[in-house]
């Protein structure tokens, strides 16, 4: 461990060889998992849509809520009801 003048004793030295080589597989299995699950996420394209900062998920609601949607002419004329035919007036004889 450290010395009270700042070094490592050799005692401390040998304690954290130990601690290391007890701790060395576990963490390089779970950082293994870790990857592969990022690597995972990346490539189904699972990460889309999720904020890089705070607040940024509030900040797209708004500018959606911004966008007003308008339909063209065609759509417009094909949507549009013929109010004498809508009433019945318009019966075949």
């Amino acid at each position: 461990m450290l010395g009270a003048v700042g070094y490592v004793t050799s005692a401390g030295a040998i304690q954290l060889i130990k601690v290391y080589k007890l701790l060395a597989t576990p963490i390089q299995n779970t950082l293994s998992q870790l990857s592969q699950t990022i690597r995972f996420l990346v490539a189904n394209d699972m990460l889309e849509g999720v904020e890089l900062r705070p607040g940024q998920a509030e900040e797209q609601e708004r500018e959606r809520r911004k966008v007003v949607v308008i339909a063209s002419e065609d759509e417009a004329k094909a949507s549009t009801v013929v109010p004498s035919l809508a009433e019945g007036s318009g019966k075949m004889h």
